[in-house]
């Protein structure tokens, strides 16, 4: 487990998010706890999601999805948007309805591709909401909630757009729109059985948005964002721990930094080993600019552990 700044509150620039924790200690923070078991309640700006509670525990009985679609990762197809068409087929598919990622469908130029590999139907070029919503079948029975996070992840896109630029300023902005937009729907459409997969479009503006303000010198809103990704991803998200882990060095609390790293590095063991059940086609490799990052951290770690007294 490793900490985070203290006393109940976690503020993005679009959430509160209160932990049920020890409010005797005021100045350090707050321990996360090991097992993502906690309730967390998620307060928006928007009056009326403003007393929503999300429970962060699986429900005991999970939905069975009835029907897959695969969305091909090869790189022409992330090129073509892939990775954009699976966050939003994610974040709106029913819980009758799994999306994976998938291989090359040999329709390069035609992406992105998405497959129903009990039918084998293959549908070309999602790269709009309208095509979006048609595969889903959403097209005159989308809710409220549905159109949120749609306008909240499309935001969100805007704000990658800008990060890109290195408009930081921009980019934040963007975020905490679609965030507040959208996250406390995201929530909603889960249906309180905790879906991960549904609201990693949240966790992943959480993580950019943290990665933002850090450019913009502002540690506290970085770690805050940063906080609400990972207890938003199950304690899954490796960005949200790598961004926690910069921002703490940077202001040189290194018990905090070494409890990130070192959760950082179990996780990423946990990914290798979930990454070792897949086929080959299907893993996500590790791109050599992350591979070198990991061994700057590993690196820091090693010196953490022999200087910080825990």
């Amino acid at each position: 487990m490793f900490l985070l700044p203290k006393n109940a509150w976690i503020l993005s620039s679009a959430v509160l998010v209160l932990l049920v924790l020890d409010k005797k200690r005021v100045a350090t923070g707050w321990l996360l706890p090991k097992h993502h078991n906690c309730p967390v309640r998620f307060l928006t700006r928007s009056k009326t999601a403003s007393a929503l509670l999300f429970a962060a525990t699986a429900a005991d009985e999970q939905p069975v999805a009835t029907k897959t679609l695969e969305v091909c990762v090869s790189p022409g197809c992330v090129a073509d948007g892939a990775e954009t068409a699976l966050l939003k087929l994610q974040a709106l598919a029913s819980s009758e309805v799994a999306i994976t990622r998938g291989v090359c469908c040999s329709l390069c130029g035609n992406g992105p591709i998405t497959r129903d590999p009990e039918s084998g139907k293959k549908h070309r070029k999602i790269t709009t909401n309208q095509k979006i919503l048609q595969l889903l079948e959403l097209e005159e029975n989308l809710d409220p909630n549905q159109e949120a996070v749609l306008e909240g992840i499309d935001l969100c896109l805007k704000g990658d757009q800008d990060l890109q630029r290195r408009n930081y300023k921009g980019a934040s902005q963007n975020y905490a729109k679609g965030i507040e937009t959208g996250m406390s729907a995201a929530i909603a459409l889960t249906g309180g059985d905790n879906n991960a997969v549904a609201l990693e479009w949240v966790v992943k503006a959480l993580c950019n948005e943290g990665t933002c303000k850090l450019k913009l010198n502002d540690v506290e809103g970085a770690i805050l964002s940063a906080g609400t990704a990972y207890q938003l991803s199950q304690q899954k998200s490796s960005e949200s721990l790598e961004v926690l882990q910069e921002a703490y060095q940077s202001t040189k609390q290194s018990q905090e930094e070494l409890q990130a790293l070192r959760s950082l590095f179990r996780l990423y063991k946990e990914q290798e080993e979930e990454q070792k059940g897949l086929k080959p086609a299907r893993r996500k490799r590790i791109t050599p600019m992350e591979a070198n990052q990991r061994r700057s951290l590993e690196f820091r770690l090693q010196q953490l552990e022999a200087t910080v007294k825990t």
